[in-house]
């Protein structure tokens, strides 16, 4: 039950000991949920940090009256509303389930506790947090992206999501429609294009 997430903690840094792990695993939540719940709705406080063990959930907000899917998390990622986790504050996003998934929770003030007694946490709580940090400056610098380019981006580095998400969602995570992604997957499709190169952006259409 708890490899997964281990092993994702060891590609950090390595425990000093099993009693640090120990602290850790005793808090911990398993929960199953299914696809179409809510692990946080907007205008909830985030009360959790997430550990996908299996399965896959999103982050998403709403605009103009339109969902908007800002990140998909699947196994072995770690997903929280985090500025509302960090402030207390109510969230303007949410995080549903896209398939049956498995999760590992922990509580806001267990966190805390593991940060206030065991070092090992804070920093890797460090390093969690420099990566969601370092992901939302790389999404930025994509907004302005062509169509084409935001495709070959999420082909290149999420292109297995194409078999488990709805296609409207990925539409929506990459901010076009439907229909252009619609017009972009057939175009790609009569190029051939292999998303596996390495000058896949240096691609001419």
């Amino acid at each position: 039950m708890y490899t997964l997430i281990r092993n994702s903690f060891e590609a950090l840094m390595a425990f000093n000991s099993e009693d640090e792990w120990n602290a850790f695993t005793e808090r911990l939540v398993l929960k199953c949920v299914k696809k179409g719940e809510f692990l946080t709705r907007p205008d909830e406080i985030e009360n959790h940090v997430i550990f996908v063990n299996k399965g896959l959930l999103r982050i998403f907000y709403y605009h103009e009256e339109k969902t908007h899917t800002a990140r998909f998390f699947r196994e072995g990622t770690f997903a929280s509303c985090y500025e509302s986790f960090l402030k207390r504050q109510p969230s303007d996003q949410g995080i549903d389930v896209l398939e049956d998934s498995e999760v590992l929770l922990i509580k806001y003030d267990d966190l805390q506790y593991l940060y206030q007694n065991y070092p090992i946490y804070e920093r890797l709580g460090r390093l969690v947090a420099e990566d969601l940090f370092v992901y939302i400056c790389e999404k930025h610098k994509k907004m302005h992206q062509t169509p084409d380019e935001k495709y070959l981006d999420f082909m290149r580095t999420q292109g297995d999501l194409i078999q488990r998400v709805p296609l409207y969602l990925i539409a929506s995570f990459m901010s076009i429609t439907p229909e252009t992604l619609s017009r972009i997957r057939k175009r790609m499709l009569r190029k051939k294009i292999d998303f596996n190169q390495d000058s896949i952006a240096a691609v001419a259409f």
